[in-house]
């Protein structure tokens, strides 16, 4: 897309999510129900630029240049859907909307569970992996070295081979958190 040349690559945390599920929903139709309750929410607190944009891209619009009226934040929001339109690899990567301490702690917190019996953490966890798996990139690695974790795989070098910065943090905190916890 030529008219995006020159457009920094850069999104806040909160809105990684809303620029997959915007691509997701155009190319997945399964999911425009759940794009259309967030930008009616989205609507409702204030964003109505944003999500008249949105909706003329779900309709089709593909040129930058229609959005020219648009703040910088929108924008760049606007420019980001389009380039992961372009080419799924220019999608952000959801790890960067993820706080790697929390993700760790609620990830070691359902292993332990799970370890202990309970079914609910089971089904949670395992509803977490496949999330993971759907988000694609850095988290799909993720998923699969908390699998080996629940394996018992406790290596932090083999558990993060293929994953990126944020993901190996996590991971790390994964293994921080039930390193204390096991002892006791």
């Amino acid at each position: 897309m030529d008219d995006l040349a020159g457009i920094p690559n850069e999104i806040d945390p909160e809105d990684v999510v809303l620029v997959r599920l915007v691509v997701e929903a155009i190319y997945f139709p399964k999911h425009l129900s759940k794009l259309n309750d967030y930008l009616r929410q989205a609507e409702e607190a204030g964003w109505k630029a944003l999500v008249g944009a949105i909706r003329k891209i779900v309709e089709g619009e593909r040129s930058l240049a229609a959005f020219e009226g648009l703040d910088d934040e929108d924008r760049r929001i606007v420019t980001l859907i389009l380039r992961g339109l372009d080419d799924a690899n220019e999608l952000p990567d959801v790890a960067i909307a993820i706080e790697p301490r929390k993700a760790g702690l609620t990830i070691a917190t359902l292993l332990l569970a799970m370890r202990s019996g309970s079914a609910q953490a089971a089904q949670s966890l395992s509803s977490m992996i496949e999330g993971m798996a759907g988000a694609g990139g850095d988290m799909t690695y993720v998923g699969r070295a908390v699998v080996d974790i629940a394996k018992g795989e406790r290596d932090p070098e083999r558990l993060c081979r293929n994953i990126g910065p944020t993901g190996s943090r996590i991971i790390q905190h994964v293994l921080e958190e039930l390193g204390k916890r096991e002892l006791n």
